[in-house]
């Protein structure tokens, strides 16, 4: 009941499009593409992390809605496959969405082991708490063991998210960073005068030691490394992390070292990640390893220790820092990441989020015969000629897809396949682009590459088959 429901509602929202939507007049395409994720998209993804658990017959009826608002936002000809839409649009099916967000929220869980709902998204030792009643459905807690299999993926351990920080906000101390580097620009300012500003800094705090962190990603591989005054530490860490959380991961050892130990205070710790420097100093920051490093500055503040921050340009010959990003990249060498590594659950969101859109690209690559395979080999934001009429999106949408009205009309109207009156073989959109003699000349005239790819692709090569297309009275039965 409450699929047809939703259903009906989105059909009545999907008016929205077809007023916006015609063909002569109507809005760009990417407006209506807006317009549906603004006001359809989220009805469909509401709850959907729960009705996912319907018959596939169920939830078939939902995916009308999708593939009726692509195809109206596109101008799409009605025989356009389904899959042509999706990667036209950049939009992936509603199965996946429907797994992703189910991810997601499963990661956003795993942060708050004290849930009530965490035994049973995560009922390793919990099986107890799962009912036992028999159903067709799945419960939620195998489908997503079913899901992160299908993707290759298992949940690393992550850093709890608390409403109750250990030190109340208004005496939570932030630390203080030197940017005085930061005021000079590096592609301006000769290396020279940068190391001359390191060492007015250094001079400025004559009885602080030195530590330099870097973090670096090489070969989908990521590692930090923390040149001490004594030694040289090197740490990799787990391959989906954004260099930003390496970067924080860089500082966030280096404090734990401070903490530990009594020989390193008072200190200067540089870094050339001003965008992991600037964290610090939120006051209220969402991310929560920059939650956890705030803390730690706090106890080190409580234990009498005294570390000033300061941003350093990466690259220009200061000595710690080329000794720092050495150590990050032979960090990233290691086979394997320090065990059991709390990780913040963004970056794990996010690598959910490209490993599913990797996975799509590979199926479209593999498996799908669409025409529009040959011009668009995976899901990317295609690039069409700027300051174009909604007719002429249309028309070179409905070329790239490679259904038109004068080539696949005939299965509308229960009609034999069109053919070509010169070369005598089916009419397609690649025959008369690229292949008929007949438009030899025409094709000159305009430089329309011999490849659908180029010609289609291309922004420039694709205004130039606009006018092919009028020259050649193809734009009309288009």
């Amino acid at each position: 009941v409450h699929l047809k429901m939703l259903k009906a509602e989105c059909m009545r929202r999907l008016n929205f499009l077809k007023v916006l939507s015609v063909k002569s007049w109507g809005a760009d395409s990417n407006i209506l593409l807006r317009t549906y994720k603004t006001i359809i998209r989220p009805k469909l993804d509401y709850g959907s992390i729960i009705y996912n658990s319907a018959s596939a017959t169920s939830l078939k009826m939902l995916d009308s809605i999708q593939s009726s608002a692509l195809r109206i936002s596109l101008g799409a000809f009605h025989t356009s496959p389904i899959d042509s839409l999706q990667i036209e649009t950049n939009e992936p099916s509603l199965h996946i969405r429907r797994k992703t967000l189910s991810l997601l929220y499963s990661t956003k869980i795993a942060t708050r082991p004290d849930s009530m709902i965490y035994p049973y998204i995560f009922p390793a030792e919990n099986r107890n708490n799962i009912p036992t009643r028999r159903t067709r459905n799945i419960p939620f807690c195998e489908r997503i063991h079913n899901y992160m299999n299908d993707m290759d993926l298992t949940f690393p351990p992550m850093i709890p998210i608390t409403y109750r920080p250990d030190i109340i906000p208004w005496k939570l101390h932030t630390p203080p960073i030197v940017t005085t580097l930061a005021e000079y620009n590096k592609h301006d300012t000769n290396a020279s005068t940068f190391i001359q500003l390191f060492n007015e800094i250094s001079g400025t705090h004559p009885n602080f030691k030195h530590i330099f962190t870097d973090a670096s990603k090489l070969n989908e591989k990521n590692g930090c490394g923390v040149v001490f005054p004594d030694c040289t530490m090197l740490y990799s860490l787990p391959n989906f992390l954004t260099i930003y959380s390496s970067e924080l991961f860089a500082i966030k050892f280096t404090l734990e070292r401070i903490l530990e130990t009594d020989h390193y205070s008072p200190c200067l710790i540089f870094s050339d990640s001003m965008s992991a420097l600037q964290s610090l100093q939120q006051r209220s920051p969402t991310h929560s390893l920059v939650q956890e490093l705030q803390i730690l500055y706090n106890k080190i503040l409580h234990a009498n220790k005294h570390v000033i921050f300061a941003w350093i340009p990466s690259h220009i010959g200061i000595t710690g820092n080329e000794e720092a990003d050495v150590a990050a990249k032979e960090a990233t060498r290691h086979p394997t990441s320090i065990p059991n590594l709390k990780v913040p659950h963004h970056d794990f969101q996010t690598y959910i989020k490209y490993t599913a859109n990797e996975q799509w690209k590979l199926q479209w690559s593999s498996t799908s015969t669409s025409k529009l395979h040959e011009v668009r080999p995976g899901p990317t934001h295609s690039q069409l000629p700027k300051d174009i009429t909604r007719r002429d999106q249309v028309v070179l949408t409905r070329l790239r897809i490679g259904h038109t009205r004068i080539t696949h009309s005939h299965i509308l109207n229960h009609e034999p396949q069109p053919s070509c009156d010169q070369c005598h073989t089916n009419l397609t959109v690649r025959h008369i682009l690229v292949e008929c003699p007949r438009y030899d000349e025409q094709r000159r005239k305009y430089h329309v590459p011999e490849d659908m790819s180029t010609a289609l692709s291309d922004a420039t090569k694709s205004a130039k088959v606009l006018k092919f297309a009028k020259e050649i009275k193809l734009y009309e039965h288009i």
